[in-house]
């Protein structure tokens, strides 16, 4: 917010973030030091978390901080050279889901690479439509996105490829011969994504995207839970047969 405010970004958009710093309620200074210090404790407690999953998690960390200050700061914004999309799916999807993964297990698989693609895809898609709600306020203020750099109609486009891709990453791990079947459930929110769908070939009108947006984040938090939920069924199933019987009564 902070930066966007020196640059004259979102200040007329009032459905954009924040906004705080433009109608005086908050010194801008405080805005910036209030970041600083969170990304700093941020950082911290990643150092402390990282210890567990070796030298390649400090590098991850080193990475997402690196990402989450230069996204907006000077001397050239990563968000203002079309990079906003990319750092979303590499912070939310591989870098989040196999860093989690090294602290609890100790090591890096590959493997699990696969199954952040469309966690990554979802949370670039949530980035994507953001960007073309503002399409007309960044191109006023120099500001490079995807979005104003396709436009509109090639922003929709990009837009069903990154969702349909999300579910069909999804379909293909679960359903082979052995596969972890229970991952379909996820499936469920297919009714939410076809009317998001529905909202983006309809509208190009800010407020309409701005709806679709809170949508989509619903879309990506259910779609999220879902895979979690199948996961850990998938994981606790083989346990079963070995618990005590006074625990599994039936």
């Amino acid at each position: 917010d902070y930066y966007d405010y020196l640059r004259s970004i979102d200040t007329s958009n009032a459905l954009g973030p924040g906004g705080l710093i433009q109608q005086g309620l908050v010194k801008p200074t405080r805005v910036l030091t209030l970041g600083l210090v969170l990304l700093g404790l941020g950082a911290l407690f990643g150092l402390i978390v990282a210890s567990a999953g070796g030298a390649v998690l400090y590098l991850f960390g080193l990475i997402g901080v690196l990402c989450a200050y230069f996204y907006s700061a000077p001397p050239r914004a990563l968000s203002s050279l079309g990079l906003g999309e990319p750092i979303a799916f590499l912070i939310f999807g591989p870098l989040i889901t196999m860093g989690a993964y090294a602290i609890q297990a100790g090591h890096i698989a590959t493997s699990v690479f696969v199954y952040s693609v469309p966690l990554g895809l979802m949370a670039t898609a949530i980035i994507h439509i953001n960007n073309m709600r503002d399409i007309e306020g960044d191109l006023h203020a120099g500001k490079h996105t995807i979005a104003s750099l396709i436009g509109i109609t090639w922003s929709r486009i990009w837009l069903l490829v990154l969702l349909l891709c999300a579910y069909a990453v999804l379909i293909l791990l679960a359903i082979p011969h052995h596969g972890p079947h229970l991952l379909l459930i996820a499936l469920w929110t297919f009714p939410l994504l076809v009317i998001i769908i529905t909202g983006i070939l309809r509208t190009d009108n800010p407020a309409s995207l701005h709806m679709t947006m809170g949508q989509t984040l619903k879309l990506e938090t259910y779609f999220t839970l879902l895979v979690m939920v199948a996961l850990i069924i998938l994981a606790l199933l083989p346990a079963l047969p070995h618990l005590p019987a006074h625990i599994l009564p039936f």
